[in-house]
């Protein structure tokens, strides 16, 4: 059975979303294919734009989820196995970024509880 990329290759033509131009087959770029889903990177000959894409192929045909990155192949594949973000990584980034001086704010902080006299 032949893979999703080598159909995808061989029968349709790829735009890319952010200039029009086309992609080649050497444009593409596998990252990890399982089965009938196959997880692809894409940079566009005519901007450099780069193109993260998920194709599966079901009985209704093939179909293509596409986000445009900043990423190049490189990126994707290294990043691909890596851990998830969660919201504790959030907050801590955004606490490094925005530290909060408690003397300066303490006007502004009220335990639970009480209420704002205005």
């Amino acid at each position: 059975m032949p893979s999703i990329i080598n159909i995808l290759k061989k029968e349709i033509i790829i735009y890319c979303p952010l200039c029009n131009g086309s992609y080649s087959p050497r444009d593409i770029a596998t990252i990890e294919q399982t089965g009938n889903v196959a997880l692809i990177h894409s940079k566009c000959p005519k901007c450099a734009g780069s193109v993260l894409s998920l194709l599966y192929k079901d009985l209704l045909g093939i179909t293509l989820l596409g986000m445009a990155t900043d990423m190049d192949f490189n990126d994707a594949l290294r990043l691909k196995d890596a851990d998830y973000i969660n919201e504790d990584d959030v907050l801590e980034i955004y606490q490094m970024l925005n530290p909060v001086d408690l003397n300066n704010r303490a006007e502004s902080i009220k335990p639970i509880g009480q209420s704002w006299n205005l």
